[in-house]
């Protein structure tokens, strides 16, 4: 079991000094620039993303090579997750996350499908929960691993940068949380989701299809046609709706045959 409370946001973190310590040794940045972005940031969510994105000449809210070129090699979504990951709204769903497993999980295998900085893989390992650590290679993989060194707790995570070499049918859990409005393929990645878990896995999901706004420029307007209808795309994929708490944050699901009607 997770405990609900003592195991949210940036929990592995004593003091702010500590985050600004290790993003400045990780990320190779004088600790004024680490400094002040974060400042900025908690000012208005989406401020570094918006600014790295412009800097980069991508077009906003389409996916194309470029986008996925800057992925790989930006920081900017390191402060993003940092400061969201302080704030009480991402506590809050930390906690919805946690319940939701203790209550309806059969077993201790996770999944964390784009967990960014690994805060996720982080709360569960050190839960006792056998955790798999999914991103791609970048400076948010980067600060994961470090984070993972520092609180000893990589022997007890796998960590993956390929899709490839996830494996099927493996995982009692699978969290996915804010990843789906930036894929170019939503239903495709929630079949993956299917496939990666056990008879009767567990998904947990939250996702920001609507939010195709100014301030995140990175949330595919090609995806806004999915709003409202996760649950949907999700029992069509052969999952049972089991939760939904408030704003959807999160919903959670239990993979069936896709042979049983009575998930509709």
């Amino acid at each position: 079991m997770v405990n609900n409370f003592s195991s949210v946001g940036l929990f592995d973190f004593d003091e702010y000094e500590e985050i600004v310590s290790l993003l400045t040794k990780n990320l190779k940045k004088d600790e004024s620039d680490i400094r002040s972005t974060l400042f900025w940031e908690a000012i208005e969510t989406g401020t570094t993303v918006r600014a790295a994105v412009e800097d980069f000449g991508l077009t906003p809210h389409v996916y194309d090579e470029k986008m996925r070129r800057f992925y790989e090699t930006t920081d900017a979504f390191v402060f993003e997750l940092i400061v969201v990951h302080m704030r009480d709204a991402c506590k809050e769903i930390d906690r919805r996350v946690v319940e939701s497993v203790n209550e309806f999980s059969k077993g201790n295998r996770v999944l964390c499908l784009g967990d960014g900085i690994g805060t996720d893989s982080l709360r569960f390992a050190k839960a006792g929960f056998d955790v798999t650590y999914f991103e791609f290679e970048g400076p948010s993989s980067d600060v994961a691993q470090r984070r993972f060194a520092r609180t000893e707790t990589e022997g007890r995570i796998e960590s993956i940068h390929e899709l490839k070499n996830i494996p099927h049918e493996r995982y009692d859990v699978v969290i996915n949380r804010e990843v789906l409005e930036h894929v170019p393929d939503p239903p495709g990645v929630i079949e993956d989701i299917w496939h990666y878990l056990d008879e009767e896995g567990l998904a947990v999901v939250t996702e920001s299809f609507s939010r195709v706004e100014d301030r995140f420029p990175t949330h595919l307007a090609s995806n806004q046609k999915y709003a409202g209808k996760t649950d949907r795309l999700f029992v069509e994929e052969g999952f049972i709706l089991l939760d939904s708490y408030p704003g959807d944050s999160p919903l959670v699901f239990r993979k069936t045959e896709k042979t049983n009607s009575t998930r509709y």
